[in-house]
């Protein structure tokens, strides 16, 4: 085989060095998130990051399929999406209700959110028979506490007290509240006195009118994604269309309560960036519930306890 000629090696040469030149520069821009846009513009994308506690889900972007997420890697990332540009997400799974969310995504930014997504048909362990069955009467006395808040706790105090004039000793109840520094450096007016006061993970809450009011405890350097859309807000305000009676965080979870009304109990989302997802968890009349060590929710319905892991 012949060697190639000095001219052409030159040319060659030349050529490459123009591709490394014009490549090397679009192939940098396009990892850094760069596309074309109108006009042969150059514009920042965006993406979204959907955390999953679920495998085997379907993603969608505006109605198109995106990808099935795995046994072990169940998040999903959304990548080079135009900017300044509202999506819908929805996430899908056989037997689970359906996650949906519009995000509005920025250039350079990546927007984050977690699905919630409880079974359709929810599995109840029933506790019934008081007088054959001990775990009832452990279970009654949760209930039969009144509703407080996580930093409430009940004193039983003994007073003296003169009965038809014979001195006997009175056990009576009152409440404190013992804050700590964190919350009350917030400054928020009359926090002791604020209904249901609960904390978690720093995201601190209270039921006000119905409503249960948010606000983050921590370091305004790490505010959670669920206070910043296209703006940041210091106030999230989580409502239904019954007035909230109850509620707790639900377990682990810190971005989601379950709440109580008059027609029932169920899960919802504390990020109000678009349409909140309400799950139901059991719907009826009379019904009550209580969060027992951060992992169990025990429901009161009638003389039957329920018991349910979500």
């Amino acid at each position: 085989m012949r060697p190639l000629s000095k001219k052409t090696r030159t040319l060659m040469f030349i050529l490459l060095s123009l591709v490394f030149v014009i490549g090397a520069p679009a192939l940098i821009l396009y990892s850094t998130g760069y596309r074309l846009g109108d006009a042969l513009s150059l514009i920042k994308t965006g993406g979204i990051f959907i955390h999953s506690n679920l495998s085997g889900t379907r993603v969608y972007v505006d109605g198109d399929f995106v990808e099935d997420n795995g046994i072990i890697l169940r998040n999903t990332l959304i990548q080079n999406l135009r900017p300044n540009k509202t999506y819908n997400v929805k996430v899908e799974k056989e037997g689970h209700n359906t996650w949906e969310k519009d995000f509005r995504v920025l250039p350079n930014l990546v927007i984050e959110a977690k699905v919630l997504m409880l079974p359709e048909e929810i599995e109840f362990r029933e506790i019934s028979d008081p007088k054959l069955n001990p775990e009832y009467k452990v279970i009654s006395e949760l209930f039969k506490k009144d509703s407080l808040g996580q930093f409430e706790v009940a004193v039983s105090t003994t007073t003296p007290k003169i009965v038809a004039g014979v001195k006997k000793l009175v056990i009576s109840t009152s409440t404190e509240v013992s804050i700590p520094k964190y919350i009350s450096n917030l400054e928020i007016e009359n926090i002791e006195d604020k209904n249901l006061l609960r904390e978690k993970q720093k995201m601190l809450s209270w039921l006000e009118s119905g409503k249960v009011n948010v606000v983050w405890a921590g370091d305004e350097t790490s505010l959670p994604y669920l206070f910043c859309g296209e703006k940041c807000q210091d106030k999230i305000v989580v409502s239904y269309k019954e007035p909230i009676l109850y509620y707790d965080f639900m377990p682990g979870r810190e971005d989601v309560f379950i709440i109580l009304t008059s027609s029932g109990i169920r899960a919802i989302e504390i990020d109000n960036r678009s349409k909140i997802n309400i799950q139901d968890i059991l719907i009826g009349d009379n019904l009550d519930f209580r969060v027992e060590n951060n992992n169990t929710i025990f429901i009161k319905d009638g003389k039957v306890f329920k018991e349910v892991v979500l």
